[in-house]
């Protein structure tokens, strides 16, 4: 009787653990299919995300190669329609005004200069120390002040005989691809 206790223990031990492997090894089936799927869908993306990477870049590189393309054709065509003799006159009446701006502009400041040194001087003709610091003072003032004009001035009239320039190119010369050809004369540091 022993022997039937001690097997009817040991059975109803063992048949509840023969289930719970049973319902362990289902699950981990199950486990491993959703981890399946997951990663099956996950390379589908990257499959995507490649091919619409790989589309852009190749459209990037069509455009590209069209602006490129356009670029070249302008150029060409520019090149062979382009009245140099009207341009070159142009240039040379622009480069004119330019020179004659700046010596404007240099005879300016070389009088404010004068004026400047002329005040200083006259500055120290003065015995009251709040009278020479008040006279020091206009005297830097009116040099600033006809310094700030004499570059406005030579800014505006460089200004205006770009424009000229260009507008002579583009209308006269027939040729506004050269505008941007010689447009800039550089300017000095003033």
């Amino acid at each position: 009787m022993k022997k039937t206790i001690l097997l009817l223990a040991l059975v109803a031990f063992a048949v509840p653990s023969l289930s719970f492997a049973a319902n362990n090894t289902n699950a981990s089936s199950t486990k491993s299919t959703r981890i399946e799927t997951r990663e099956s869908k996950i390379e589908a993306k990257e499959a995507k995300i490649k091919e619409k990477l790989e589309k852009a870049s190749s459209t990037r590189a069509a455009k590209l190669e069209a602006k490129e393309a356009k670029i070249k054709e302008k150029l060409e065509k520019a090149s062979s329609t382009i009245d140099t003799s009207c341009v070159g006159k142009a240039v040379g009446v622009k480069e004119d005004a330019v020179i004659s701006a700046f010596t404007k502009f240099n005879t300016s400041i070389l009088s404010a200069m004068t004026n400047l040194k002329t005040s200083l001087v006259n500055v120290w003709t003065k015995t009251d120390k709040k009278e020479r610091s008040v006279a020091r003072k206009d005297s830097w003032s009116t040099f600033k002040t006809a310094k700030k004009s004499a570059g406005e001035t030579y800014k505006s009239e460089r200004k205006s005989a770009l424009e000229t320039f260009k507008n002579t190119v583009k209308n006269t010369c027939k040729s506004p691809e050269a505008a941007s050809e010689d447009s800039e004369s550089p300017e000095p540091t003033l």
